[in-house]
Protein backbone atom coordinates (compact mmCIF):
# COMPACT_ATOMS: atom_id res chain seq x y z
CA UNK A 1 0.00 0.00 0.00
CA UNK A 2 1.04 3.58 -1.02
CA UNK A 3 -0.19 4.70 2.64
CA UNK A 4 2.97 3.35 4.23
CA UNK A 5 5.27 5.46 2.12
CA UNK A 6 2.88 8.84 1.86
CA UNK A 7 3.37 8.05 5.99
CA UNK A 8 7.17 8.50 6.00
CA UNK A 9 6.76 11.64 4.79
CA UNK A 10 3.82 13.61 6.65
CA UNK A 11 5.33 17.07 6.24
CA UNK A 12 5.82 18.60 2.43
CA UNK A 13 8.54 16.43 0.29
CA UNK A 14 9.49 18.66 -2.74
CA UNK A 15 11.87 17.57 -5.71
CA UNK A 16 12.55 19.51 -9.08
CA UNK A 17 13.29 18.30 -12.24
CA UNK A 18 15.13 19.43 -15.63
CA UNK A 19 14.11 18.48 -18.52
CA UNK A 20 17.01 18.98 -21.56
CA UNK A 21 17.54 18.37 -24.99
CA UNK A 22 21.55 18.78 -25.60
CA UNK A 23 22.70 21.55 -24.50
CA UNK A 24 19.22 23.40 -24.33
CA UNK A 25 16.90 23.64 -21.14
CA UNK A 26 13.46 22.48 -23.03
CA UNK A 27 11.24 22.81 -19.37
CA UNK A 28 11.69 22.34 -15.84
CA UNK A 29 9.15 21.01 -13.24
CA UNK A 30 8.72 20.91 -9.47
CA UNK A 31 6.74 18.04 -7.73
CA UNK A 32 5.71 18.64 -4.11
CA UNK A 33 4.45 15.42 -2.12
CA UNK A 34 1.97 15.69 0.91
CA UNK A 35 0.40 12.45 2.47
CA UNK A 36 -2.64 12.32 0.10
CA UNK A 37 -2.36 14.85 -2.06
CA UNK A 38 0.54 15.53 -4.81
CA UNK A 39 0.70 18.99 -6.63
CA UNK A 40 3.35 20.54 -9.26
CA UNK A 41 4.17 23.48 -11.35
CA UNK A 42 6.01 22.63 -15.36
CA UNK A 43 7.48 25.19 -17.42
CA UNK A 44 7.78 24.06 -21.02
CA UNK A 45 9.75 26.31 -23.34
CA UNK A 46 8.44 24.57 -26.57
CA UNK A 47 7.06 26.25 -28.38
CA UNK A 48 6.48 29.02 -26.77
CA UNK A 49 6.70 29.17 -23.15
CA UNK A 50 3.59 27.53 -20.88
CA UNK A 51 2.97 27.22 -17.28
CA UNK A 52 1.41 24.30 -15.98
CA UNK A 53 -0.17 24.40 -12.28
CA UNK A 54 -1.67 21.17 -11.38
CA UNK A 55 -3.13 19.13 -8.13
CA UNK A 56 -4.41 15.68 -7.67
CA UNK A 57 -5.99 13.74 -4.29
CA UNK A 58 -4.44 10.27 -4.73
CA UNK A 59 -6.06 7.20 -2.95
CA UNK A 60 -3.49 4.89 -0.32
CA UNK A 61 -2.51 2.77 -3.76
CA UNK A 62 -1.61 6.10 -5.94
CA UNK A 63 -4.80 6.05 -8.06
CA UNK A 64 -5.97 9.54 -8.60
CA UNK A 65 -9.23 10.53 -7.38
CA UNK A 66 -9.33 13.81 -8.56
CA UNK A 67 -7.07 16.29 -10.82
CA UNK A 68 -6.98 20.05 -11.78
CA UNK A 69 -4.22 21.01 -14.20
CA UNK A 70 -4.13 24.63 -15.79
CA UNK A 71 -1.89 26.12 -18.63
CA UNK A 72 -0.79 29.89 -18.80
CA UNK A 73 1.06 31.83 -21.41
CA UNK A 74 2.08 35.25 -21.14
CA UNK A 75 -0.53 35.33 -17.66
CA UNK A 76 -3.49 34.38 -19.33
CA UNK A 77 -4.83 30.85 -18.68
CA UNK A 78 -5.37 29.50 -22.15
CA UNK A 79 -6.83 25.69 -20.90
CA UNK A 80 -7.98 23.60 -17.86
CA UNK A 81 -8.05 20.33 -17.67
CA UNK A 82 -10.37 18.10 -14.24
CA UNK A 83 -10.17 14.72 -14.13
CA UNK A 84 -12.21 13.26 -11.78
CA UNK A 85 -12.72 9.09 -11.31
CA UNK A 86 -15.25 7.31 -9.56
CA UNK A 87 -15.68 3.90 -9.40
CA UNK A 88 -14.79 2.24 -12.94
CA UNK A 89 -15.72 6.00 -14.13
CA UNK A 90 -13.13 8.69 -15.17
CA UNK A 91 -14.75 12.03 -16.48
CA UNK A 92 -12.13 14.57 -18.30
CA UNK A 93 -13.29 17.80 -18.64
CA UNK A 94 -11.31 20.28 -20.91
CA UNK A 95 -11.88 23.99 -20.95
CA UNK A 96 -10.52 26.39 -23.86
CA UNK A 97 -12.27 29.80 -23.34
CA UNK A 98 -15.81 29.58 -23.33
CA UNK A 99 -15.85 25.88 -24.70
CA UNK A 100 -15.83 22.92 -22.60
CA UNK A 101 -16.13 19.57 -23.62
CA UNK A 102 -16.14 16.52 -21.26
CA UNK A 103 -14.88 13.17 -21.87
CA UNK A 104 -16.14 9.37 -20.13
CA UNK A 105 -14.73 6.16 -20.21
CA UNK A 106 -14.20 2.84 -17.96
CA UNK A 107 -11.07 2.99 -15.51
CA UNK A 108 -10.59 -0.18 -14.11
CA UNK A 109 -8.20 0.07 -11.14
CA UNK A 110 -5.55 1.76 -10.23
CA UNK A 111 -6.36 5.47 -12.51
CA UNK A 112 -2.86 7.20 -13.68
CA UNK A 113 -3.49 10.35 -16.15
CA UNK A 114 -0.60 10.58 -17.52
CA UNK A 115 0.96 14.06 -18.81
CA UNK A 116 4.70 15.37 -18.97
CA UNK A 117 3.80 17.90 -16.58
CA UNK A 118 2.32 15.07 -13.83
CA UNK A 119 4.41 12.33 -14.69
CA UNK A 120 7.20 12.97 -12.08
CA UNK A 121 4.68 13.35 -9.42
CA UNK A 122 1.69 10.57 -10.08
CA UNK A 123 4.83 7.91 -11.40
CA UNK A 124 6.90 8.26 -7.98
CA UNK A 125 3.76 7.50 -6.03
CA UNK A 126 4.60 4.31 -7.69
CA UNK A 127 7.84 3.87 -8.13
CA UNK A 128 8.27 4.34 -4.19
CA UNK A 129 5.85 2.04 -4.06
CA UNK A 130 7.63 -1.09 -5.74
CA UNK A 131 10.63 -0.51 -3.79
CA UNK A 132 8.56 0.31 -0.23
CA UNK A 133 6.10 -3.15 -0.87
CA UNK A 134 9.12 -5.30 -2.67
CA UNK A 135 7.46 -5.64 -5.95
CA UNK A 136 8.55 -6.31 -9.11
CA UNK A 137 5.34 -4.67 -11.12
CA UNK A 138 2.20 -2.52 -10.68
CA UNK A 139 -0.26 -2.04 -13.22
CA UNK A 140 -2.62 1.01 -13.59
CA UNK A 141 -4.98 2.22 -15.85
CA UNK A 142 -3.00 4.86 -18.14
CA UNK A 143 -4.98 7.70 -20.02
CA UNK A 144 -3.73 10.98 -21.34
CA UNK A 145 -6.24 14.04 -20.53
CA UNK A 146 -7.46 14.27 -24.56
CA UNK A 147 -7.53 10.27 -24.83
CA UNK A 148 -10.92 8.63 -24.95
CA UNK A 149 -10.21 5.31 -23.44
CA UNK A 150 -7.70 3.92 -21.16
CA UNK A 151 -5.23 0.68 -21.12
CA UNK A 152 -3.47 -0.80 -18.64
CA UNK A 153 0.24 0.80 -18.40
CA UNK A 154 2.60 -1.46 -16.22
CA UNK A 155 5.51 -0.28 -14.24
CA UNK A 156 7.84 -2.87 -13.97
CA UNK A 157 11.35 -2.89 -11.89
CA UNK A 158 13.90 -4.80 -14.07
CA UNK A 159 16.93 -3.52 -11.68
CA UNK A 160 16.93 -2.42 -8.44
CA UNK A 161 17.50 1.26 -10.09
CA UNK A 162 15.67 0.60 -13.05
CA UNK A 163 11.98 1.16 -13.85
CA UNK A 164 10.28 0.86 -17.22
CA UNK A 165 6.97 2.07 -18.15
CA UNK A 166 5.25 3.10 -21.40
CA UNK A 167 7.05 5.83 -22.62
CA UNK A 168 10.40 6.76 -20.61
CA UNK A 169 12.20 4.61 -18.92
CA UNK A 170 12.99 5.29 -15.21
CA UNK A 171 16.07 5.55 -12.83
CA UNK A 172 15.37 5.36 -9.38
CA UNK A 173 17.47 5.42 -6.17
CA UNK A 174 17.08 2.66 -3.40
CA UNK A 175 13.90 4.68 -2.12
CA UNK A 176 12.01 5.05 -5.34
CA UNK A 177 12.42 8.11 -6.08
CA UNK A 178 12.94 9.09 -9.48
CA UNK A 179 16.32 10.55 -10.60
CA UNK A 180 16.05 10.24 -13.99
CA UNK A 181 12.65 10.20 -16.38
CA UNK A 182 14.19 8.85 -19.85
CA UNK A 183 17.79 10.45 -20.98
CA UNK A 184 16.70 14.18 -21.38
CA UNK A 185 14.91 14.57 -17.86
CA UNK A 186 16.80 14.94 -14.51
CA UNK A 187 16.00 15.00 -10.88
CA UNK A 188 17.78 18.45 -8.94
CA UNK A 189 16.76 21.68 -6.78
CA UNK A 190 15.61 24.31 -8.35
CA UNK A 191 13.27 27.54 -7.50
CA UNK A 192 10.26 27.07 -9.87
CA UNK A 193 8.80 30.48 -9.42
CA UNK A 194 12.33 32.36 -10.54
CA UNK A 195 12.44 29.57 -13.61
CA UNK A 196 9.25 30.18 -15.01
CA UNK A 197 9.83 34.07 -14.96
CA UNK A 198 13.33 34.02 -16.68
CA UNK A 199 11.82 31.76 -19.48
CA UNK A 200 8.79 33.50 -20.18
CA UNK A 201 10.52 35.93 -22.72
CA UNK A 202 12.66 33.16 -23.90
CA UNK A 203 10.57 30.70 -25.61
CA UNK A 204 12.62 27.98 -27.59
CA UNK A 205 10.20 28.03 -30.67
CA UNK A 206 9.73 24.82 -32.57
CA UNK A 207 12.29 22.58 -31.69
CA UNK A 208 12.46 20.59 -35.42
CA UNK A 209 10.34 23.05 -37.85
CA UNK A 210 9.02 21.14 -40.95
CA UNK A 211 10.82 22.35 -44.00
CA UNK A 212 9.66 21.79 -47.90
CA UNK A 213 12.95 22.02 -49.96
CA UNK A 214 12.39 22.07 -54.01
CA UNK A 215 14.17 21.76 -57.14
CA UNK A 216 14.34 20.94 -61.07
CA UNK A 217 16.06 18.48 -63.13
CA UNK A 218 14.90 19.02 -66.95
CA UNK A 219 11.54 19.08 -66.95
CA UNK A 220 11.01 17.53 -63.71
CA UNK A 221 10.25 19.40 -60.43
CA UNK A 222 11.34 17.20 -57.08
CA UNK A 223 10.23 18.19 -53.30
CA UNK A 224 11.65 16.68 -50.19
CA UNK A 225 9.28 17.80 -46.88
CA UNK A 226 11.55 16.96 -43.68
CA UNK A 227 11.87 18.18 -39.92
CA UNK A 228 14.81 19.67 -38.85
CA UNK A 229 16.95 18.94 -35.79
CA UNK A 230 19.50 20.48 -34.16
CA UNK A 231 23.18 19.18 -32.90
CA UNK A 232 22.56 21.06 -29.29
CA UNK A 233 25.68 20.14 -28.48
CA UNK A 234 24.76 16.56 -29.04
CA UNK A 235 27.18 14.14 -31.23
CA UNK A 236 25.29 13.27 -33.95
CA UNK A 237 26.13 9.91 -36.37
CA UNK A 238 27.38 7.48 -34.60
CA UNK A 239 25.95 8.18 -31.30
CA UNK A 240 22.40 10.27 -32.09
CA UNK A 241 22.22 8.59 -35.56
CA UNK A 242 23.73 5.25 -35.45
CA UNK A 243 25.99 3.94 -38.07
CA UNK A 244 24.52 1.19 -40.52
CA UNK A 245 21.21 1.24 -38.80
CA UNK A 246 17.85 2.81 -40.95
CA UNK A 247 17.20 6.23 -40.20
CA UNK A 248 14.01 8.14 -40.68
CA UNK A 249 16.26 11.11 -41.87
CA UNK A 250 14.74 13.88 -40.08
CA UNK A 251 12.62 14.56 -36.96
CA UNK A 252 9.09 13.81 -36.25
CA UNK A 253 7.19 13.25 -39.32
CA UNK A 254 8.62 10.79 -41.85
CA UNK A 255 10.53 12.78 -44.84
CA UNK A 256 8.65 12.47 -47.63
CA UNK A 257 10.06 13.29 -51.70
CA UNK A 258 7.78 14.18 -54.28
CA UNK A 259 8.56 14.15 -57.94
CA UNK A 260 5.67 15.45 -60.69
CA UNK A 261 7.71 12.71 -63.51
CA UNK A 262 9.71 9.81 -63.40
CA UNK A 263 13.26 10.42 -62.51
CA UNK A 264 16.28 8.77 -61.94
CA UNK A 265 18.06 8.64 -58.28
CA UNK A 266 21.24 7.14 -58.35
CA UNK A 267 20.73 3.69 -60.18
CA UNK A 268 16.73 3.84 -59.10
CA UNK A 269 14.08 4.65 -61.65
CA UNK A 270 12.00 6.32 -59.56
CA UNK A 271 8.12 6.82 -61.05
CA UNK A 272 6.47 10.22 -60.69
CA UNK A 273 4.88 10.02 -57.58
CA UNK A 274 5.27 10.41 -53.05
CA UNK A 275 7.77 8.90 -51.34
CA UNK A 276 9.27 8.13 -47.77
CA UNK A 277 12.72 8.59 -47.63
CA UNK A 278 15.15 6.78 -45.27
CA UNK A 279 18.65 6.40 -45.31
CA UNK A 280 21.45 4.38 -43.54
CA UNK A 281 24.63 5.96 -42.36
CA UNK A 282 27.64 4.49 -42.66
CA UNK A 283 30.92 5.57 -41.74
CA UNK A 284 32.42 4.69 -45.48
CA UNK A 285 28.96 5.16 -47.78
CA UNK A 286 25.58 6.00 -47.12
CA UNK A 287 22.38 4.32 -48.40
CA UNK A 288 19.21 6.06 -49.65
CA UNK A 289 16.21 4.12 -49.41
CA UNK A 290 12.88 5.43 -51.00
CA UNK A 291 10.09 3.20 -49.43
CA UNK A 292 6.13 3.34 -50.83
CA UNK A 293 4.98 3.32 -47.40
CA UNK A 294 3.11 6.59 -47.29
CA UNK A 295 -0.01 6.09 -45.02
CA UNK A 296 -0.54 6.17 -41.44
CA UNK A 297 1.84 4.28 -40.62
CA UNK A 298 4.91 5.75 -42.72
CA UNK A 299 6.79 6.65 -39.64
CA UNK A 300 7.53 2.77 -39.25
CA UNK A 301 9.95 1.53 -41.66
CA UNK A 302 8.92 -1.86 -43.28
CA UNK A 303 11.25 -3.14 -45.71
CA UNK A 304 8.35 -5.41 -47.42
CA UNK A 305 7.52 -1.91 -48.81
CA UNK A 306 11.05 -0.32 -50.07
CA UNK A 307 10.59 1.19 -53.67
CA UNK A 308 14.70 1.27 -54.34
CA UNK A 309 17.62 1.54 -52.49
CA UNK A 310 20.61 3.26 -53.76
CA UNK A 311 24.28 4.23 -52.78
CA UNK A 312 25.17 7.90 -51.88
CA UNK A 313 28.42 9.43 -52.14
CA UNK A 314 29.14 10.52 -48.39
CA UNK A 315 32.33 12.81 -47.02
CA UNK A 316 33.26 15.44 -44.49
CA UNK A 317 31.43 18.71 -44.66
CA UNK A 318 33.22 22.13 -45.79
CA UNK A 319 31.04 23.62 -42.78
CA UNK A 320 29.65 22.59 -39.91
CA UNK A 321 26.46 22.47 -40.33
CA UNK A 322 24.33 23.10 -36.58
CA UNK A 323 20.74 22.27 -38.23
CA UNK A 324 19.91 19.07 -40.58
CA UNK A 325 19.82 20.74 -43.85
CA UNK A 326 18.43 19.09 -47.03
CA UNK A 327 19.01 20.73 -50.58
CA UNK A 328 17.50 19.76 -54.33
CA UNK A 329 19.87 21.34 -56.94
CA UNK A 330 22.89 21.18 -58.71
CA UNK A 331 21.88 17.74 -60.04
CA UNK A 332 21.81 15.78 -56.85
CA UNK A 333 19.61 15.48 -53.58
CA UNK A 334 22.00 16.49 -50.58
CA UNK A 335 21.94 16.73 -46.58
CA UNK A 336 24.53 17.84 -44.69
CA UNK A 337 24.68 17.91 -40.66
CA UNK A 338 27.09 18.33 -37.90
CA UNK A 339 30.68 17.16 -40.26
CA UNK A 340 29.13 15.19 -42.60
CA UNK A 341 27.49 15.21 -46.16
CA UNK A 342 26.18 12.66 -47.99
CA UNK A 343 24.86 13.57 -51.77
CA UNK A 344 23.12 11.15 -54.39
CA UNK A 345 22.71 12.04 -58.41
CA UNK A 346 19.79 13.32 -59.66
CA UNK A 347 18.63 13.06 -63.55
CA UNK A 348 15.54 12.49 -65.63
Amino acid sequence: MLAAACAQAPTPDTAGFVYRLGRDTVGVSSVTWTGGKVSGVYVNRVPATTVVRWNADVDADGGVQRLERTHTSDTTVTERFVVTVKGDRAVVEHTVGDSVSTRRFVVTGLALPRSPATDPGLLELHTRHLVTAGLESVIAVSFGTTDTMALPDTLRRVAPDTVVVQGPRLRIDSAGHILNLGANAERTTLDIEALATAFGPRPLGELSPRDTVTGNVGDATVSVAYGRPKMRGRDIFGALVPWDAVWRTGANNPTFLTTDKPVVIGTARVPAGTYTLWTIPAASAWTLILSRNIGENAGAYDSTADLARTAMQSGRAAEVAEQLTIVVEGGQVKLTWDNVTAAVPLRR
